[in-house]
């Protein structure tokens, strides 16, 4: 864990069954999957053009995608 502005972001290393990660995926695999499962969804992927980084999209109440980078460098993740 590492906490970055006063968030603590846990990222999960091995490959577990976890309904929100979804691995490395383009983005817009990432937003199918985001509208398929309905509004107020989320899933975090790795970044396919930043490896190492990671990505959270968010599908809103209004069916509008907000994608957030998580960047990381060698001592922390930042977004």
């Amino acid at each position: 864990m590492r906490a970055v502005n006063n968030f603590v972001i846990v990222v999960v290393v091995v490959s577990l069954h976890i309904r929100w990660y979804h691995g490395r995926i383009e983005r817009d695999v990432a937003e199918k999957l985001l509208k398929d499962s309905g509004r107020d969804s989320f899933l975090v992927r790795e970044s396919v053009t930043h490896p190492g980084d990671y990505t959270v999209a968010v599908l809103g109440h209004d069916n509008t995608i907000t994608s957030v980078h998580v960047d990381y460098n060698v001592t922390f993740y930042s977004f």
